[in-house]
């Protein structure tokens, strides 16, 4: 038994990247679990079953689970699915592996190739995977408001998967505490505490574990009370264990010698992010009033071809924000994603950071001597915007070494991943990235934004301070001016790519440059233009 070629060829484009911050990985590790299960069926049909009973057992739960995704496309576009998905790699198939490693018949090795094959082509979730699932799924609850209770039980607005096992909702919590999230992880572990039957004996494990975490929330965030209270009902579900009854009584300690009058947990606020609460307000849906929406309007733009007009719709005045309409098309949009998915990694932040939570998404740049169709989109741009993307590739093959300015940047293509987003930033570099290049084209003066998918929750970009936001809309582009005319960062075009909450999300970023633009954009002393 062998991968399919098609799996193959798609794995191949993907190297050293995070499992969590891409869709097109977690489609895989699903077509890779089919892959699996065969083989691991084969081997348990030629293998004495009387020494592999548990096995058998684990292999008729695993394809009950795999099989509910039979014929449902959007199935691992569902968080709760991916994160079930990438806990199963690493909490079952990585126990199965093991076990037969040390089995040494033919259909155990052939199991074996496809799960090490699966290792190279990096589609193999580790536990950093799971902390990022966990993290994401906590994210997406307070963005767009969840309650836990209709999380666990599969419910994502009006879309339904099958209910969490408990140990997937306590594994949520353990991965919020050691992230130090104490206000998710008491959230999680509260809502499990009142679903657990102490009487039934896995569960009453599960309730223990639960009831020591919690109390430890309590204490790690100075709710000295409730750490004492639930740490004496584990106390009374466990009476003689010795090291309960020392921690019991260490906090009791603390309470007597503390003035902490906190009695819960409240959620943190964010020094990095100031516009938390209208940010998540406005990916939950457009807060302007009836009277700002009023004023907003759309028109038919000319461009420099004859009788060929843009759609153009004013999603804000002050700054103006634009959503140009059909400027890229279905056929243009696979071809940009073929193109850059054998370049998708991690995406970085200014600081050139990989990892960094506030940013799930995988990034490919593509320039415009790839393909045609990359200078064609790119020439596009300036039709609609009159704004120059003159690079150095559009110089003759012989000077390009030693041209180091540009009117604009390569394409940037990005795909986002479970809850993918962006937290509020800026697009201008502000001297964040003093490179020869930038230091000869100026900073990023405009943003275009091509949006490659429909997303079926979730996925828009918002605008904090005029409070405006843009959905993600297949085939339409989002344009806006980073900087005032007297080249100041414009700072009320403050941004963030709202989490992605059902779905998948591509978008394609052409930045334009300061240079180039004297007499297209012309200066002014006035900070206010």
């Amino acid at each position: 038994m062998i991968l399919k070629i098609s799996l193959i060829m798609l794995c191949m484009v993907f190297g050293n990247c995070d499992v969590h911050t891409s869709i097109q990985q977690l489609k895989l590790l699903y077509n890779g679990e089919g892959e699996l299960l065969a083989a691991l069926q084969m081997f348990l049909r030629e293998t004495d079953a009387r020494n592999i009973a548990d096995l058998q057992e684990l292999n008729v739960e695993l394809k009950t689970v795999h099989h509910q995704g039979y014929g449902q496309p959007d199935f691992m576009l569902n968080p709760i699915n991916q994160f079930r998905a990438i806990r199963r790699f690493k909490r079952t198939w990585e126990g199965i592996v093991e076990r037969l490693e040390v089995i040494h018949d033919g259909a155990a090795k052939e199991f074996l190739k496809i799960a090490e094959r699966l290792r190279e082509l990096s589609i193999w979730p580790d536990e950093d995977d799971i902390t990022g699932a966990s993290v994401s799924i906590e994210r997406l609850r307070n963005v767009y408001n969840i309650m836990i209770y209709n999380l666990i039980n599969g419910q994502i607005y009006n879309f339904k998967t099958s209910p969490m096992a408990i140990d997937e909702v306590y594994e949520i919590a353990e991965q919020l505490y050691n992230e130090e999230d104490y206000y998710g992880a008491s959230s999680w572990l509260e809502v499990l505490i009142k679903m657990l039957d102490r009487t039934h004996q896995d569960q009453r494990a599960v309730l223990e574990k639960s009831l020591k975490l919690l109390s430890s929330c309590h204490y790690r965030e100075g709710s000295l009370k409730s750490s004492v209270d639930y740490m004496e009902q584990l106390n009374d579900l466990v009476p003689n264990d010795k090291s309960i009854y020392a921690t019991l009584k260490k906090y009791k300690s603390t309470l007597q010698n503390s003035e902490a009058k906190a009695d819960k947990i409240v959620r943190p606020s964010d020094p990095l992010n100031k516009f938390r609460d209208t940010y998540e307000a406005l990916c939950r849906r457009n807060i302007k009033t009836p009277r700002e929406l009023s004023k907003l309007y759309c028109y038919l733009k000319k461009t420099p071809i004859p009788f060929l007009p843009a759609k153009k719709e004013i999603a804000n005045l002050h700054p103006k924000i634009s959503l140009f309409h059909d400027v890229i098309f279905d056929g243009e949009i696979e071809q940009i994603k073929a193109l850059a998915l054998p370049s998708l990694q991690r995406s970085k932040t200014f600081a050139g950071q990989k990892g960094d939570k506030r940013r799930i998404s995988q990034t490919a740049w593509l320039t415009n001597i790839m393909d045609k169709i990359v200078k064609k989109i790119s020439e596009r741009v300036e039709q609609v915007t009159g704004l120059s993307t003159w690079q150095c590739w559009d110089l003759p093959e012989q000077q390009r070494p030693s041209c180091s300015t540009a009117h604009c940047e390569d394409l940037q293509v990005l795909s986002y991943g479970i809850g993918g987003n962006y937290d509020v930033h800026h697009d201008a570099l502000r001297g964040n990235d003093v490179t020869a290049f930038n230091l000869h084209s100026g900073d990023r003066m405009a943003t275009w934004m091509f949006y490659l998918t429909d997303v079926i929750a979730g996925g828009a970009t918002v605008f904090p301070i005029p409070r405006a936001r843009v959905p993600a809309i297949k085939g339409a582009a989002a344009f806006w001016f980073n900087l005032h005319r007297n080249g100041d960062e414009d700072s009320r075009t403050y941004h963030a790519g709202c989490p992605v909450l059902l779905g998948e999300k591509w978008v394609a970023n052409k930045w334009i440059r300061e240079t180039g633009h004297e007499f297209s954009r012309k200066c002014s002393t006035d900070p206010s233009r």
